[in-house]
């Protein structure tokens, strides 16, 4: 059996990107189910919300009316009057919702 010594050994640099990328730590029970309830009062309401999404570098934060859920690829759609997002609800650290 040939050992390799870890120096030598082929990185994917993928792989290695993947790594050093910041993850987005778990939701608990209590919070993914809050941002279900939120996401489906702000759909039904047609309230604005702001949405905070967990990015590599930062979170971010986006402001808008949700407009729709994509069930099949798990995103969700936010409008504001300027634009318009498709984030994936993996992504989603939060949703507030702004009633009037």
């Amino acid at each position: 059996m040939c050992k390799v010594p870890v120096e030598c050994m082929a990185v994917d640099s993928s792989t290695a990107a993947r790594s050093s990328a910041r993850r987005m730590p778990d939701l608990d029970d209590r919070q993914y189910e809050e941002n279900i309830r939120s996401l489906a009062v702000a759909l039904f309401t047609e309230s604005e919300a702001i949405v905070t999404v967990w990015g590599d570098e930062e979170e971010q934060t986006i402001q808008g009316r949700i407009t729709k859920l994509d069930k099949e690829r798990k995103r969700i759609k936010i409008e504001n009057e300027w634009e318009y997002s498709w984030i994936d609800f993996a992504d989603v650290a939060g949703i507030r919702l702004l009633l009037d």
